[in-house]
């Protein structure tokens, strides 16, 4: 357990399917769910400043996915599928008596929140989602064999080459320091099912840096689906993760219309 200097933060586990999903919770108020990118681990928006600027209004509860952080980290692709997934995130939901939640994702985790409003409708009141699109399906950007491959050797700096955002190199260091490259590998490898997210009906809120190649992408859709569309600046990918002072306002503000 670790403690700020008003509030506390308690670390928790629940099970779903055979494994441990590990999840911290801070503040009280309206329920909103945290749910991080590829390689990144709950622990990166307490490092951020979010869980802290969030918990003064709400209910903050930051999950590891499976495969991440302290959660399980099972090597078998089959584990990682979208249904099993959203489960998880429902299991933490009914761990802590949660009947409906805010979910914000990022990067990867954006994929995850937005299954869990399409499988599980009753229990998102609202999406942020952020640093990708959410109505490209998974079929159109099917996993690298490659990255995949280099991933399960544990060969980092061909992992690197082949993964398509650039990242500082510190945050490469502590991802590498915090990951099992061949849990990443099967959870890549595995979350390859589409879910229909036309399905989605609940306000959402779409952000994206302006230096992301895809940014347009998300604008389009945003527009396209009544979504609300934050555009930041020109940041890349983990500058716009990391533009808390930037970020947190605008989702106050949406999370307050909604």
């Amino acid at each position: 357990m670790t403690t700020s200097t008003e509030r506390t933060t308690t670390e928790r586990r629940v099970s779903s399917r055979g494994h441990e999903i590990a999840y911290d919770v801070s503040g009280s108020g309206s329920p909103v769910v945290l749910v991080p990118g590829f390689l990144m681990g709950r622990v990166r928006w307490t490092e951020t400043g979010t869980v802290a600027a969030l918990a003064e209004r709400h209910q903050v509860v930051s999950v590891d996915p499976l495969g991440f952080g302290d959660s399980s980290r099972p090597h078998d692709p089959s584990q990682y599928d979208a249904a099993g997934l959203a489960a998880d995130l429902v299991a933490v939901l009914d761990a802590e008596g949660i009947e409906s939640a805010h979910l914000w994702g990022y990067s990867r985790g954006t994929g995850l929140v937005a299954d869990v409003a399409c499988l599980h409708p009753g229990r998102v009141r609202s999406l942020v989602v952020g640093g990708a699109p959410i109505h490209v399906p998974r079929s159109a950007l099917p996993p690298n064999p490659d990255f995949v491959a280099a991933l399960r050797s544990g060969d980092w700096e061909r992992a690197w080459a082949l993964f398509g955002i650039p990242l500082p190199d510190d945050i490469k260091t502590t991802m590498e320091a915090r990951n099992d490259p061949a849990a990443a590998a099967a959870a890549h490898a595995g979350l390859v099912q589409d879910v229909d997210r036309s399905r989605i009906d609940c306000p959402v809120m779409e952000y994206v840096g302006g230096g992301e190649w895809f940014w347009e992408v998300v604008r389009d859709e945003a527009e396209a689906n009544g979504a609300r569309l934050e555009v930041i600046g020109d940041l890349g990918h983990a500058e716009t993760f990391q533009a808390t002072g930037t970020v947190v306002p605008l989702v106050e503000d949406f999370l307050a219309s909604v």
